[in-house]
């Protein structure tokens, strides 16, 4: 049962006054990836900003009145779901710092997703990690309705996939040959291993998707993500065929 209490002293204002950015919670989400998608050590930065609490009882009261949450992972405190209405929490500025005093440790990391995966997703896996690694994806360096993609953005994705926050399963029934899932931040391969030079840049395709997933950009629709996507496969097919 999710613990609940209203708290001690009301909100001075909602949403926040001073914040640079209202983000749409999504499924698998939590204060400690918004933290690190933020830039803030201490999830707590955010909670306490929207909250003016450190209670943990608080926070599920106003995760459960404003953010309108009504899932919960373990029984005990309110989790983020793409269903969530209105679904908003809100980032503080670079500069805010919560108010003095002594802080709750932050909350635990959620263990990694998943349990151990089949020989096949290993392959698939470690494939994919390897594109990622590649010195030739510092070609890839431009900048599209305000997202950057390049080298960076990559790596993101790969420590994501180290972390198993982003699944590369193994799937030969595949129609498409990759194939980036949004809602539940996996990569499908049909190919497992020894990739070709037209499997690589698919790859990087697909993982531009992942990157822009993480950037949460919402206002590019799907003609324009495919278009980023597409120009980074290009620059590095270019790449490989250019290092021969």
């Amino acid at each position: 049962m999710v613990l609940v209490k209203p708290p001690a002293k009301p909100l001075v204002s909602w949403p926040p006054a001073g914040h640079v950015k209202a983000h749409p919670v999504k499924d698998k989400e939590n204060w400690w990836r918004l933290a690190d998608r933020y830039h803030r050590k201490d999830p707590w930065d955010i909670i306490q900003f929207n909250f003016g609490t450190d209670d943990p009882k608080e926070v599920n009261w106003f995760l459960q009145e404003l953010v309108g949450c009504t899932k919960s992972k373990d029984g005990s405190n309110y989790s983020f779901s793409s269903s969530d209405t209105p679904g908003l929490v809100y980032i503080p500025p670079a500069t805010w710092k919560p108010a003095a005093g002594p802080i709750k440790p932050p909350p635990p990391p959620p263990p990694p997703p998943g349990g151990p995966l089949t020989p096949e997703d290993e392959m698939a896996r470690r494939s994919v990690l390897n594109v990622l690694a590649d010195p030739k994806l510092a070609r890839i360096d431009f900048t599209y309705r305000g997202y950057t993609v390049n080298w960076r953005l990559l790596i993101g994705v790969a420590n994501r996939i180290i972390d198993r926050i982003i699944d590369v399963p193994y799937d030969s029934t595949m129609k498409n040959a990759a194939e980036y899932d949004y809602g539940d931040d996996v990569m499908f391969l049909r190919f497992k291993s020894g990739l070709s030079e037209t499997q690589r840049p698919l790859v990087v395709h697909e993982a531009v998707h992942a990157g822009l997933d993480v950037k949460s950009a919402g206002d590019l629709d799907v003609s324009q993500a495919e278009a980023a996507a597409y120009l980074a496969q290009a620059i590095y097919a270019l790449a490989i065929v250019g290092a021969k």
